[in-house]
């Protein structure tokens, strides 16, 4: 990931508070043998922007990489373009993006506490149990219509 200047972060955090989602994904495991866990999911932070300006979102990407996508207009609603980096990538470009972050500040550390492995390593029982415990606690930091302290 490129290096971002204080003016691009603090713009880019006021994006993510307003138009953007911090999470952890869990997918079901199936039967991909590079997954190095026998668990039933696979847990993974994700930082995601969806929008209908689509230069703003090419922008993200051409900078900072991560995933492209588009999603065709249909019924009363526009083309949307997103962007999206998953992982490790994640940690990385919230570290930028955290002093500036407002709404999703405590998202942002959840995924600070999220147990990273090195490539190959299996998932311990302790990890697992962390992992879902941290996807659980994010899912209700994001709950939509929720009180926030």
């Amino acid at each position: 990931m490129a290096l971002m200047s204080k003016l691009q972060a603090s713009y880019l955090a006021g994006l993510i508070d307003g138009e953007g989602y911090i999470g952890i994904l869990q997918t079901k495991r199936g039967n991909k043998a590079e997954w190095h866990s026998l668990r039933e999911f696979i847990y993974q932070p994700v930082l995601k922007v969806c929008m209908t300006n689509e230069a703003l979102i090419r922008w993200i990407y051409d900078s900072f990489g991560g995933t492209f996508e588009t999603r065709k207009a249909h019924h009363n609603a526009k083309e949307s373009y997103g962007w999206m980096c998953r992982k490790a990538q994640v940690r990385e470009f919230l570290r930028y993006l955290h002093p500036y972050l407002r709404v999703k500040k405590r998202q942002a550390e959840v995924i600070f506490r999220f147990p990273t492995l090195k490539a190959g390593d299996k998932v311990s029982d302790e990890v697992y149990k962390k992992r879902e415990m941290l996807c659980n606690e994010i899912r209700c930091l994001n709950k939509v219509g929720s009180l926030r302290d």
